[in-house]
């Protein structure tokens, strides 16, 4: 997605073995496709997750912590009111995904990772490292930044309009058609006065 490069799994979803339960605090799980509700409300800890296909799951206020993602594909999914702490990402993407209301909190990104038409309406993301992250036609309404490094990240292709707080964005990548938007933006931000001659 334009410079961010993201590897895909080796198989098809098709081909991979299903998983059907929770991983167990310290498990690896490689290979395999996960779809369905088994995860919703489910705590993920201390557990690697690599060359996986997540598809159309329910993973709704789910828990993720010391967890690392490797080469995964998170497709239609519903992650709203998730919990994503001290999470590394390496080769993830994120398709067609609803993390509206979640939180992230100390999330690094090892190697690229890319988030694709999704929605993160009311989502704080703090104390992260996000340098290799690319964000493409997402909804990022009342989305904050809280202490984050975003040196680089791709931000271009979406609406800015109205996020939470724009002076998190130190950093990212824009294009031009975003500076009005922007700009918008951090006058609501800083509550400026814009008065007529």
């Amino acid at each position: 997605m334009r410079d961010t490069r993201v590897a895909l799994p080796a198989d098809d979803p098709e081909d991979l073995d299903p998983f059907t339960r929770v991983p167990r605090p310290g498990e690896r799980l490689i290979d395999h496709a996960i779809t369905g509700p088994s995860w919703a409300r489910a705590t993920i800890s201390d557990a690697v997750i690599s060359q996986c296909w997540v598809t159309d799951a329910d993973l709704a206020s789910a828990t993720f912590a010391d967890v690392t993602l490797d080469r995964c594909v998170f497709k239609g999914c519903t992650l709203m009111g998730s919990n994503w702490n001290t999470a590394t990402l390496r080769d993830v993407i994120f398709e067609d995904c609803r993390l509206d209301y979640s939180t992230f909190h100390a999330v690094t990104t090892a190697g690229p990772a890319a988030f694709v038409r999704c929605s993160f309406t009311e989502v704080s993301i703090s104390e992260s490292r996000l340098t290799r992250v690319a964000f493409d036609q997402c909804r990022l309404a009342q989305l904050e930044f809280e202490n984050c490094e975003l040196q680089g990240a791709d931000v271009r292709g979406n609406d800015l309009s109205d996020l939470a707080a724009v002076s998190g964005l130190r950093g990212v990548q824009l294009d031009q058609t975003q500076l009005l938007a922007l700009a918008g933006a951090l006058v609501r931000e800083l509550s400026i006065n814009v008065t007529a001659d």
